[in-house]
């Protein structure tokens, strides 16, 4: 009834995706049993799920995930961090449970402005689109479904990324000029120019709403506000990747 009253109602939902080993097995008593999956692998796709809240994304994934993809695929993805992740450690005493960081690794993202095509389908619904902009809507051609066009989406073809009318509107803010300046960024961060980096982030929250930026925006501006002015481009103890929970 309370979801009823509200006009717009928005799930948002993020997922993060490991490839690893993890132990299936029942958990539980005898009146009650769960199947489940242990493994710290389980636990770092875990975490990368509720990472998804941090860098403003709606997915993310390993880079062991990442090399399981095909080449086209990698080449629509996007590396948003290097980072130490605290997991639980493998000599770990269930009742004094201690977190280690594991070996720098890099994750990914494979950008999909949902919101974008919220906001598209509201024009096109609302007439406030032109009919060549509205052109193949929901995939099909003139805003319908045919049977051709299902009947291809039963066999993956990497074309469907160019054809594909709702693919090309999630995709729409990723093209070579953004994710070249976001690479350049990027990169300044990681080799300790902040100062750099900082006015490239900056740019891009306020021209792309970019929610990876934004994060490393807030890393920068914590630095800065802890350490004053004159600290330097970055902390003494900043050694190119990041690391979980630890604030410099």
């Amino acid at each position: 009834m309370q979801l009823n009253k509200k006009k717009l109602v928005h799930v948002r939902l993020g997922f993060g995706l490991h490839f690893g080993r993890a132990v299936k097995g029942a958990i539980g008593s005898d009146r009650k049993l769960d199947v489940t999956y242990i493994s710290s692998n389980v636990e770092l796709a875990e975490w990368l799920e509720g990472s998804t809240k941090t860098y403003g994304v709606n997915l993310l994934m390993t880079r062991e995930f990442h090399h399981l993809l095909s080449i086209d695929i990698k080449g629509l993805c996007r590396i948003v961090d290097k980072i130490k992740i605290r997991m639980l450690a493998t000599d770990n005493d269930e009742e004094d449970p201690k977190l280690e960081h594991i070996a720098p690794t890099k994750i990914y993202t494979l950008d999909l402005d949902i919101q974008g095509l919220k906001d598209y389908r509201n024009r096109v619904l609302n007439n406030s689109i032109s009919q060549d902009e509205s052109d193949g809507f929901g995939g099909g051609g003139g805003g319908k479904l045919t049977s051709e066009y299902l009947e291809e989406l039963k066999v993956y073809s990497k074309s469907i990324w160019k054809k594909d009318k709702d693919l090309r509107v999630m995709r729409g803010k990723v093209d070579t000029e953004f994710l070249t300046t976001f690479g350049g960024a990027f990169q300044s961060f990681f080799k300790g120019e902040w100062d750099n980096a900082y006015a490239v982030f900056d740019k891009l929250v306020d021209e792309c709403d970019d929610g990876v930026s934004n994060h490393f925006l807030n890393i920068i501006e914590k630095w800065r506000k802890k350490r004053g002015a004159g600290a330097g481009q970055c902390p003494r103890d900043f050694h190119g990747f990041c690391i979980e929970g630890h604030d410099w």
